[in-house]
């Protein structure tokens, strides 16, 4: 059974848009090594319910980069992973997003904390650093 579907996106720009591919190649299974390095975001995956309610698993909430830390957590769960080589989402550059600002943000911080969540959730599985 397949839990998880990973798939390519476009991102957006006022003026233009580019394709991008988070595996190279053709569509098929993934191994969690590879699954691991694909871009750590839920909007570029279909992630089936079961896989998180079984596992009591969710995304930290209150922060930015919480994808950061979760996508890559999921692989400790082995799930089978099929990535479709497909680009199935939009990803919309804007001027006013937190993610592109030019200033400092106090929430930047949060990567601290993501980095934090991921290895102590890896720790103890074979994809400990």
């Amino acid at each position: 059974m397949i839990y998880i579907i990973a798939f390519n996106y476009d991102i957006v720009y006022p003026d233009k848009r580019k394709l991008f591919t988070i595996i190279p190649g053709e569509s098929r299974f993934l191994t969690m090594e590879e699954y691991i390095m694909t871009t750590p975001c839920v909007w570029n995956k279909l992630i089936k319910r079961s896989l998180i309610t079984n596992n009591k698993w969710q995304l930290p909430e209150g922060m930015i980069y919480e994808d950061f830390a979760a996508v890559p957590i999921i692989a400790k769960y082995n799930p089978k992973v099929y990535y479709l080589n497909e680009s199935l989402y939009n990803y919309i550059q804007s001027e006013e997003s937190l993610m592109r600002s030019k200033e400092y943000k106090k929430k930047y911080v949060d990567i601290f904390k993501a980095t934090d969540i991921l290895y102590h959730e890896l720790n103890d599985t074979e994809y400990k650093y």
